[in-house]
This record gives C-alpha cells, sequence and structure tokens, in this order.
C-alpha cells in the first residue's frame, strides 16, 4: 500500500469522516441547491490552496457505476454527468462498470455486498495531477449521480487531507499531530462567509 494511502486509511473513520479521531471540520451548502454552488466551493478550494497545489495527492476509490450514471432523470445533467465521466476515464482517474453486470442483481446477496465493498476500499493514489482534472473529479464528485467511493485530497507539507461531497463543499481532517489547524480553520472560516454556505469547525 503506498504512503498517501496507508495515511488516510490509518487517520479516517471511512463509515463516517467525520468520526474520525482529528476530525476538523466541513462546509456546505445552505438551503436550496444552486447550480453556481460547486464552482463557487472548488473556485474557493483552488483559491485557498493554490499554492500547494503542485504538492497534493489524490488517494481515491471513486468509481462510477454505470447503472446509475446519465438516468438522474434531467437531460442537461444527465449529458454532462457522461462527458465528465467520460474525460475521467479516459485519463485514467476513473473506473466505471455497471454493478449489476460485476456483482449480480441480488442486492442482499454475498456477492453483491462484498463486491460493493471491496470497490469502495479499493484505493489508489496519484500525484503531479493537472489542475483541470483535479477540476474534473471535484466536480464529479459533488455533482455526478452514480459515482461512489471515497475521494481525498493529501497536502502532506501541512498535515491534512480534505475531502469534496454531494453537498457542495468540502470536509478537511488532519493527518497527525503537527497538522497545520489555523489553515484548516482559515479554510474553513473564509467558506462560512460566502452567500449560500456554512461551516462546522470542530474545537479540540
Amino acid at each position: 500500500m503506498l504512503d498517501s494511502i496507508l495515511r488516510v486509511v490509518t487517520s479516517v473513520n471511512l463509515d463516517s469522516y467525520s468520526s474520525s479521531n482529528k476530525f476538523v471540520g466541513f462546509f456546505e451548502k445552505r438551503g436550496r441547491y444552486k447550480d453556481v454552488f460547486p464552482k463557487m466551493a472548488i473556485d474557493l478550494f483552488f483559491g485557498f490552496f493554490g499554492g500547494l497545489i503542485d504538492g497534493v495527492v489524490v488517494v481515491s476509490s471513486l468509481h462510477a457505476n454505470l447503472d446509475k450514471v446519465g438516468f438522474s432523470g434531467t437531460p442537461s445533467e444527465d449529458d454532462r454527468d457522461v462527458l465528465l465521466v467520460r474525460k475521467l476515464v479516459t485519463s485514467r482517474f476513473l473506473k466505471a462498470f455497471s454493478y449489476t453486470e460485476e456483482f449480480g442483481e441480488n442486492y442482499e446477496s454475498d456477492r453483491y455486498r462484498w463486491g460493493v465493498a471491496a470497490a469502495w476500499n479499493n484505493f489508489e493514489e496519484f500525484s503531479g495531477c493537472d489542475s483541470s482534472i483535479i477540476e474534473s473529479l471535484l466536480l464529479a464528485r459533488m455533482t455526478v449521480y452514480g459515482l461512489c467511493g471515497h475521494c481525498f485530497l493529501v497536502f502532506d507539507k501541512i498535515g491534512l487531507a480534505l475531502y469534496p461531497h454531494d453537498d457542495m463543499g468540502f470536509g478537511v481532517i488532519a493527518l497527525n499531530d503537527a497538522a497545520d489547524l489555523v489553515v484548516a480553520r482559515e479554510f474553513l472560516a473564509l467558506a462560512d462567509k460566502m452567500e449560500g454556505f456554512h461551516s462546522v469547525v470542530e474545537r479540540w
């Protein structure tokens, strides 16, 4: 297992991120969804962490369940989702397959449950990532119906892992006792000032 993957799986409670030992906090949209929210959250991320982006390591088990992608019911959203998934699959940042073809149609079977669990825990590590690919990955995680798995952006220099989520924001988890909590809390404080968002910050 690679170093950044090991740091994530030993520091993060994958069943409940907010229950992680060094969970710092998160921000999310407030009220009804607006089309501008994903871009606002992603722009804040790049604006705040842009100076460190060259050193970020993406630790991800994200994958597209083709039984669901492209079937959200809104044609424009379906087209967007399919194109975004196709781009990430072509860039090898994402795997795409049908759950029912891989694991069968019996959701209660051991084969299905174990297959899904294995897919969610099949982490890969990506470094030296192009900013446009990271942006697409973040957008997909926030907006694509049928995207499954975990995704963390690891900043070793400051000891933090950030994760995008589908409530149009990011959470922050410290990876060690030397993590820069000032930076983490400043990021969340800035998010809390954006119109349409609010932050929750743990104090420990």
